[in-house]
């Protein structure tokens, strides 16, 4: 007990103003991932700049507790539930408690007490962490998990939810883009970075939305239709990139095979975080510390121009699954791949309009309204 209240005096004696302060937690068997996860996100914007202005703290090595985490929250199998008053005591005024367990497959989002399972690679957390700044995830929530996160109307930074203000349809262009204005909250900065933000229908009328890239990566801003509560009632949901970054892509689920899937597609992609959603992230940081600091976008040093090649999913520990990794022969065959193991590289990604097919050397982006294959070598 005292070693106890002798660390929670000194994590409290370093919690300063004008600081957006970070302490990670793991149990014994989790400090490894949690470490590994520390010194990923430490290289990505915006928290790297963060980080270099003294803006944000965090701890390098997790501090270890028992916090006696469980799956089943909510009848959820895969969402964590944990000791969040022992968490809360040992963190104590930090702005964010993230908790990586041994548990296995298991993980919540939630502000300040993201969870995260050492099974799941790091950009997992990433994704739990960015949940708390205010962004939704951009993947379809499946029919157990629809009633738990699509109860209410959501606004978010990167995503908005409603069941009744934005109409499938509007009369004239005019009335689609003053929709768009009102209730998309990037939808003035898409139109400031050059995107048509509605389209025409057949009929003559317009709806809101941007037509899809040509192909992924893409930076280009716009309103792509989402994920989340799309399939699960009347909802819309928007995005502001179209190709897969950390919240997510539509058809690329919150499941331990999916999880790792999207970790492959993204894990070196200049879309993991693209500049909206930096730019985002280090608004709510820098208001939350209190301090006035200007974004700077930056580009990164070296860029994988090849990163959707040969997909490669980090080592998580001997407890990793290594068989039975996903329901599909394709999705168990990126597994084993990372593993040096030989196979067939391929799964594909697909919604109403497109297909993304993720092969041994490349990415092929394929509209279902054309034959043509755009290949990303």
């Amino acid at each position: 007990m005292k070693e106890l209240s002798l660390l929670i005096i000194l994590i409290s004696s370093n919690l300063l103003a004008g600081q957006f302060n970070i302490t990670v937690l793991s149990d014994q068997g989790a400090s490894a991932a949690a470490s590994e996860f520390v010194k990923e996100m430490s290289k990505l914007e915006p928290y790297k700049q963060l980080i270099e202005q003294n803006i944000i703290t965090i701890n390098s090595q997790p501090v270890i507790a028992n916090i006696a985490c469980e799956g089943g929250h909510s009848g959820i199998e895969r969402l964590a539930k944990c000791d969040l008053e022992t968490a809360g005591t040992i963190c104590g005024e930090a702005d964010l408690c993230p908790i990586y367990t041994s548990v296995p497959d298991i993980g919540a989002g939630g502000d300040p007490f993201p969870i995260m399972s050492k099974t799941m690679p790091w950009t997992t957390m990433l994704h739990e962490v960015i949940h708390t700044h205010g962004f939704t995830d951009e993947y379809y929530y499946t029919a157990n998990d629809a009633p738990l996160y699509c109860r209410d109307s959501i606004a978010w930074h990167n995503g908005y939810t409603t069941n009744s203000k934005i109409k499938s349809s509007y009369r004239t262009k005019s009335k689609a883009l003053r929709a768009c204005r009102r209730y998309i909250p990037w939808c003035e900065e898409a139109i400031a970075a050059g995107a048509e933000v509605t389209q025409r229908l057949s009929n003559g009328r317009y709806k809101i939305g941007t037509p899809e890239p040509a192909s992924c990566p893409s930076l280009a801003m716009g309103v792509f239709l989402g994920g989340s509560c799309t399939n699960a009632n009347e909802d819309t949901t928007f995005r502001p990139y179209f190709c897969p970054n950390i919240m997510g892509y539509p058809h690329l689920g919150e499941d331990f095979c999916n999880v790792h899937q999207r970790h492959a597609i993204i894990k070196n992609s200049p879309n993991m975080i693209p500049p909206y959603y930096q730019k985002m992230i280090h608004q709510h940081i820098t208001q939350k510390a209190g301090v006035d600091v200007e974004f700077q976008l930056r580009t990164p040093a070296e860029l994988d121009e090849h990163f959707y090649g040969i997909p490669s999913v980090d080592e998580l520990g001997s407890n990793t699954p290594t068989e039975n990794f996903c329901d599909t022969k394709s999705a168990t065959e990126i597994h084993q791949s990372s593993h040096g193991l030989s196979g067939l590289n391929t799964f594909d990604i697909q919604n109403n309009s497109s297909r993304i097919i993720q092969t041994k050397d490349s990415l092929i982006f394929q509209p279902n309204n054309s034959h043509q294959e755009v290949t990303i070598e």
